[in-house]
């Protein structure tokens, strides 16, 4: 293949059918996808950078076969380690700090910690679309938040998905205390304010969290929904709104991702519930305005090179107000395949931009 020559960077349990264990099929489709662009991808094992001179490389073959061959290392690489423990060990940002250091691309260099991301962005041009947020509070703090606010969340800092969510409501004198699990929404009650300090006090201390203001999403039938926005970079390096796709929480639960339940919620279907296509332009527009400048807001606050995005990205009843809920580096495949289509376009788009700026490609960037 004659295209640019870059990497997908990768990490698991490797078998010889699987190089990358459990994610080797999300690698895949990554590369697969570049690959039919006319891009030059092939998955590399961040724990064989360290190695000098030629890397083991691999391309995905017939069924679940893999090839795997020794070639220069790329020198532009997109971080799709799946695993933030793994992404975490000492070694593998040891090699991700070589990268960058001796003039390697490396874009989307790690997961997203919930705390840096509203540090940075706080004090942005995005700061209206964020929710009242306490970082690392102490039993107390919830508590002085809940006095002027009667429902919260509890989120860890460093997790995805929705895993291990809390909702505190205020219940008449009681507290219900609502936990998101997969498929399932775990509630109880703690009866008195020092019922409620014993259950903070133990699960403040076990890992870091964040806690945020409850908001009055928007709900069909009872059940809130949100968008899952997408923001990638074109093939002149600039930040482009892609599309949105709109996820419903399950029943009685209290977030919208796909693990815990959530469901897809085609546009036809919200507009015919809840807005004309005139009110919806509008909302589009403003959606597409906020993540484009919360891209460049992180992307300038953070001093990190970034390639595609997602934000979750909500609203109040009726559209009232919009509210930026958390920002994806490692965003997974959308299940609607137009939107996937146009990000698999751009993303090889955006490759190809580099490897020109890099001098390893000759093309014309700004033809059609």
């Amino acid at each position: 293949m004659t295209g640019p020559y870059v990497g997908i960077l990768a990490a698991g349990e490797g078998s010889k059918t699987a190089p990358f264990g459990r994610w080797s099929p999300a690698i895949a489709e990554t590369v697969n996808a570049l690959r039919l662009r006319g891009i030059n991808a092939v998955a590399v094992a961040v724990d064989d950078l360290g190695q000098k001179g030629y890397v083991r490389v691999w391309r995905p073959g017939v069924g679940r076969r893999w090839h795997g061959e020794h070639k220069a290392a790329p020198k532009i690489l997109y971080n799709r380690i799946l695993n933030r423990s793994w992404e975490r060990r000492p070694a593998v940002q040891s090699r991700l700090r070589a990268l960058t250091q001796q003039g390697d691309v490396l874009f989307n260099p790690g997961y997203l910690s919930k705390a840096v991301l509203y540090r940075t962005l706080s004090g942005s041009a995005v700061a209206e679309y964020l929710p009242e947020t306490s970082l690392q509070p102490s039993p107390s703090d919830v508590l002085a938040m809940l006095a002027h606010r009667s429902c919260l969340y509890l989120k860890p800092v460093d997790s995805c998905g929705g895993e291990g969510i809390f909702r505190i409501r205020q219940n008449g004198p009681a507290w219900q205390v609502t936990e998101a699990r997969k498929k399932i929404a775990l509630t109880s009650s703690l009866h008195d304010r020092q019922e409620l300090l014993a259950w903070l006090d133990s699960l403040l201390n076990q890992r870091d969290y964040l806690c945020q203001q409850a908001l009055s999403l928007d709900h069909i039938d009872g059940r809130p929904y949100d968008f899952r926005v997408l923001v990638q970079k074109d093939g002149r390096g600039r930040w482009t709104y892609v599309d949105a796709g709109i996820r419903l929480a399950a029943p009685g639960h209290v977030v919208t991702h796909r693990p815990n339940g959530g469901k897809i919620l085609r546009r036809e279907q919200l507009l015919r519930l809840r807005f004309d296509r005139f009110r919806w332009k509008a909302i589009e527009s403003e959606i597409a305005t906020a993540a484009i400048a919360a891209a460049r807001a992180l992307e300038a606050g953070s001093g990190e090179h970034f390639g595609i995005l997602t934000l979750d990205m909500g609203l109040e009843q009726r559209g009232e107000r919009l509210w930026l809920l958390e920002i994806n580096a490692k965003p997974g495949r959308f299940d609607e395949p137009w939107i996937q289509r146009k990000s698999d376009y751009l993303l090889a788009s955006y490759l190809r931009y580099l490897a020109v700026r890099r001098g390893e490609f000759c093309e014309n960037i700004y033809s059609p």
